[in-house]
C-alpha cells in the first residue's frame, strides 16, 4: 500500500479510535481508492462518520421491524422496514458518493468526481418512487382485505423505530456538533473545499447539497413511517379499526412522493446541464452589454452546473477593433464573479461586427 494510504488508515484509527464505522471505512477505502497517486482531502470528515453511523442505525431498526412486522402482521411495520431497506441502500450510496467525490481530477475525469453526489441523489429519488409504488399497492390491497394485527407488539417496535429515527434525523441536521450539510467553495486554485458552518442548516434549502438532502429525505421518510406505525397501533388498540394501518401508510407514501419528486426534478435538471436560473443567460448578456466598455455583442452563452453549488459557463464576446482584449477579459471575469457567482467561466474574445442572430 502506498505511503499516503497508510497515512489515511492511521488518521482514521486515531481520529475515531477504531470504532466499527472506522474499521468499515478503512476496509471500504482499500477497495475504492487507487493504489497510487496523492488524494485531496482524503481523511473522512465528521460528516461522513455521521452518515455512516446513521446507516448502521438504519440497518439495526430495519431488521427489528422486519421481525416485528412479520410476527404482528402489521403492514405499517413491514412498510417501514421495506423503505428502510431502500434507505439503507440510499444512505450507502450517499456515503460512497461523498467519499469518492473528494478524489482528485485526472486525465479522464477533468472535473473530478463531484457529479457522483448528483448521481447518488437522483438514484435515491428513483428508489423512493419505487418504494411509494410498492407500499401503496400493498396498502390498497389491505384496504379491501383487512388483516388482523397485534397492536401491542406493533406499538412497542414502532416506538423503538421512532426513537431511533428521530435521533438519526437530528444527527443529520447537525445537532450537537458539525453540520452535515457543508458549503463548497472554489478559491480559484483548482481545489474545492468543504466549509462546515456551525449553524444548523436547512437541508431543504434551494442550495442545499442534493446528495445529503437525499439522505435526509430517506431518514425523514423513516421517521414518518415510524410515526404512522405508532399512530396506527394506538388507533387499533383503542378502537380495533385495522384499516388505520394501510390508510396511514398511504398518507406517508404521498408525503414521500412529493419529496422524491422535487429531488428527482432538481437532479435531472443538473444532469441534463440545465441553467441554474432560467433567465440567467439573458441576465448575463444584459449586464455585460450595459457595464463593459467597447463591447459590441455577447453570444453563445451556455450556463450549467457541475453540482448544485458549482455553476459553470462559456460565452463569446465581440469587442471593438481597438479594444484592449486583456482588460476587457479581466473586467468580464470580475463582473461575472461579483454579480452571478460564476468563478469558472470560459470566454472567447472576438473582434469586429456583432454576431448574426442566425449564428447563435
Amino acid at each position: 500500500m502506498a505511503r499516503w494510504q497508510n497515512g489515511y488508515v492511521e488518521d482514521c484509527k486515531s481520529s475515531y479510535a477504531g470504532s466499527i464505522p472506522a474499521r468499515a471505512s478503512i476496509t471500504l477505502f482499500r477497495f475504492l481508492m487507487p493504489n497510487e497517486g496523492p488524494a485531496h482531502n482524503i481523511v473522512p470528515s465528521q460528516n461522513e462518520r455521521k452518515l455512516f453511523f446513521v446507516l448502521c442505525l438504519t440497518v439495526a431498526v430495519m431488521v427489528l421491524e422486519v421481525v416485528g412486522g412479520y410476527l404482528s402482521g402489521s403492514l405499517a411495520l413491514l412498510a417501514d422496514a421495506g423503505h428502510m431497506f431502500t434507505d439503507m441502500a440510499g444512505l450507502l450510496m450517499s456515503w460512497l458518493a461523498m467519499h469518492l467525490s473528494r478524489r482528485e481530477p485526472d486525465s479522464q475525469r477533468t472535473y473530478g468526481y463531484q457529479r457522483l453526489r448528483i448521481l447518488a441523489a437522483y438514484t435515491n429519488g428513483v428508489l423512493l418512487f419505487f418504494l411509494c409504488f410498492v407500499i401503496g399497492s400493498e396498502a390498497l390491497q389491505r384496504l379491501s382485505h383487512p388483516h388482523a394485527i397485534k397492536g401491542e407488539m406493533m406499538l412497542a417496535i414502532a416506538l423503538i423505530g421512532f426513537i431511533t429515527n428521530i435521533a438519526a434525523f437530528f444527527i443529520l441536521r447537525g445537532r450537537g456538533g458539525e453540520p452535515l450539510i457543508a458549503h463548497h467553495h472554489d478559491h480559484g486554485h483548482g481545489h474545492t473545499h468543504d466549509h462546515d458552518h456551525h449553524h444548523v442548516p436547512d437541508p431543504f434549502h434551494e442550495k442545499a447539497d442534493l446528495n445529503l438532502q437525499s439522505a435526509v429525505i430517506h431518514v425523514l421518510s423513516d421517521l414518518l413511517g415510524s410515526i404512522s406505525a405508532v399512530a396506527a397501533a394506538v388507533i387499533i388498540l383503542l378502537t380495533g379499526w385495522n384499516v388505520a394501518d394501510p390508510l396511514l401508510s398511504l398518507v406517508v407514501c404521498a408525503i414521500i412522493f412529493i419529496y422524491a419528486w422535487n429531488l428527482v426534478k432538481k437532479t435531472v435538471h443538473i444532469l441534463i446541464e440545465g441553467a441554474p436560473d432560467r433567465q440567467l443567460p439573458d441576465k448575463i448578456r444584459a449586464t455585460l452589454m450595459a457595464e463593459i466598455k467597447d463591447l459590441i455583442d455577447v453570444h453563445h452563452i451556455h450556463v450549467w452546473s457541475l453540482t448544485e453549488k458549482q455553476p459553470l459557463a462559456t460565452l463569446h464576446v465581440t469587442l471593438n477593433e481597438k479594444a484592449d482584449a486583456q482588460a476587457a477579459l479581466a473586467a468580464i471575469q470580475n463582473l461575472l464573479e461579483q454579480k452571478f457567482q460564476l468563478d469558472h467561466v470560459t470566454i472567447q474574445i472576438e473582434k469586429g461586427a456583432a454576431c448574426s442572430p442566425f449564428d447563435i
